[in-house]
Order: C-alpha cells, then structure tokens, then sequence
C-alpha cells in the first residue's frame, strides 16, 4: 500500500478524496513494473494512473460496486447526475474490463455509458461460500482465544438453524417452481384452445 495526498470529502469527513498520482509513487509503481493496473474509483487518482497505464501500453481494468449516481440525490445534487455520467464514460470506455456486481449494475453501466465496447463488462461475484463458511466448521475455541469472545451460541443450535433456513429456501424454490409450470401449463393448454377454436 502506497499513500497518496488526499483531503476530507465535504459531505463526509470520514471519507478521503484522493489528490492524485505524485511523482514518488509512480515510481515506485514504475519500479514494480506492472504487467496489468487494476482501477477501483474513478476519481482524480483513478484518471490519473489510468494515464500513466496507457502512456506505458498496459491494459487498464477497474471495478465498479459503488453507484455514485445514487450519492447525488442523497445530497440533493440529481441535476449533476448527466455530468457524472460524462465523466464516467470518458473513464470506463478506456478500460478493456469492467467488473461489476450484479445485472442491475451492468444494465445501469450498459444504458449510461454509450461508447462502450460490448465485451467490456464482465461479472464479478463475491458472495459466500456456504460450504467454506458453514456452522459447523465454528470454533469456539479459536474464537475465545483470537477474538476475545467468551459467550459463543451452541454449535447444535447454529446447525438447527442453518437447516431450517435451507429448508425454508429449498422449499419456497420448489413453490416458484411448481407457480411457474402450473402457468406455462395453463398458457399451453389456452394457446391449443385458441388454435382448435379456430381450426372449427
């Protein structure tokens, strides 16, 4: 990790508005000799290592989970939402990768930014694995001892607990399941009405 200037953000004093690349850490990063730069915000940093990547021929990707569109109405500044979306396509139509969370933001990304290349976008899942993080894998032991936490809940109740809210979603799966082949059933069985209605 490299620090870089920054000031406190006007709306939220704990959050830190980067000033940009300095001479010292390009570098370093120089030095590192990067075969790809990964991007995370467009912000003055974020342009500004851009630059630096594409000057040096190294393909630029970034990453896109936060919507910033959303801040604006938040703050009462919705009549600048075009001019971010300007910015943000000058930004992302450089990247050769887009990494982003879910359709919604892809579909947002997609409907804003009109010069971007179609390939571009690209999912980028980080949810749990259940497996890796199951209950039963817990120890209180290593919790009592890393964590400083003395009262931990029974295993066997965590166990109970997991299984029934896996079974709560195996069986609202199958209700969506049976909901939607009892309409595709009722479409047919109309549509073949519709065409022996006619055929008389």
């Amino acid at each position: 990790l490299l620090p870089v200037p920054s000031i406190a953000a006007p709306f939220r004093s704990d959050y830190r508005m980067s000033l940009g690349l300095t001479t010292a850490v390009a570098k370093v990063v120089s030095d590192f000799d990067p075969t790809i730069v990964h991007i995370a915000t467009p912000d003055i940093l974020g342009f500004q290592a851009q630059s630096w990547a594409i000057e040096r021929d190294l393909p630029v990707v970034c990453s896109y989970h936060t919507r910033f569109n959303t801040y604006l109405k938040y703050y009462n500044l919705a009549m600048m939402e075009g001019l971010l979306w300007s910015i943000f396509g000058s930004f992302y139509s450089k990247c050769r990768h887009i990494y982003v969370p879910s359709y919604t933001v892809r579909d947002e990304l997609s409907e804003h930014i009109a010069n971007m290349r179609p390939d571009a976008l690209k999912f980028w899942l980080r949810g749990v694995d259940s497996q890796l993080f199951h209950p039963m894998r817990r120890s209180r032991e290593w919790r009592r001892a890393m964590l400083g936490i003395s009262h931990v809940p029974d295993l066997e109740t965590n166990t109970q607990a997991a299984a029934a809210e896996e079974d709560a979603a195996a069986e609202a799966d199958g209700e969506v399941e049976e909901a939607a082949a009892a309409a595709e059933a009722e479409a047919a069985a109309a549509a073949a009405g519709a065409v022996a209605g006619g055929g008389g």
